[in-house]
């Protein structure tokens, strides 16, 4: 391998760790619950966690289609519990 692409690989494998740790570092001990593509399942979904009283957080991802038969699933939410909740969360949507 050349001298060059190691140095390369030695700097931009770091970087690219490092902004992967970024992004996942807040949900670490939450486990992704839910996706939702759209308000109203969002929504229904927010109110039985609220409801049951467990904690949540949402991560919004655009999503990339542009057709208009796609405006409705124009985002998606994921919807993350605790690791110790996820169980609770899931008994609370089979009542």
């Amino acid at each position: 391998m050349e001298p060059l692409l190691i140095w390369l690989f030695l700097i931009v494998l770091p970087i690219i760790l490092f902004f992967h740790y970024l992004e996942r570092a807040p949900y670490k001990g939450w486990k992704r619950f839910h996706t939702s593509f759209n308000n109203e399942e969002y929504f229904k979904v927010i109110h039985t966690l609220n409801t049951a009283g467990i904690a949540y957080r949402s991560k919004a991802v655009p999503n990339q289609r542009t057709s208009p038969e796609y405006y409705d699933h124009a985002i998606q939410i994921d919807i993350y519990v605790k690791d110790e909740d996820y169980h609770d969360a899931e008994k609370a949507f089979t009542k």
